[in-house]
């Protein structure tokens, strides 16, 4: 059975390793973002990302939002999409 995250704030009640997992790995997405972006850091990046939001997604949509999200990506994004989705898929979480 998928975990849940109770809330999609720090200030309400949260399993904290759950947590810590989902900030690995979004920041770990950030980092494939800047590398395919070919930008110096995520400040750079022409677009937003929050992992929130991809987890929010029922897990069959999250690929095309994910590929419509990096549509203007100048790089090819397939894999690095396909990665966090196994990841996404690790953390085992729901919102």
């Amino acid at each position: 059975m998928p975990k849940k995250l109770e809330t999609k704030t720090l200030t309400g009640r949260y399993d904290m390793k759950q947590l810590i997992k989902v900030q690995q790995v979004e920041q770990w997405f950030t980092t494939q973002l800047v590398d395919l972006y070919k930008v110096e850091d995520e400040d750079a990046l022409p677009i937003s990302f929050d992992l929130l939001e991809v987890i929010e997604k029922p897990t069959d949509k999250r690929p095309a939002f994910l590929k419509e999200k990096l549509t203007a990506c100048p790089s090819e994004a397939e894999s690095a999409i396909k990665e966090l989705l196994a990841k996404l898929d690790e953390l085992n979480i729901e919102l």
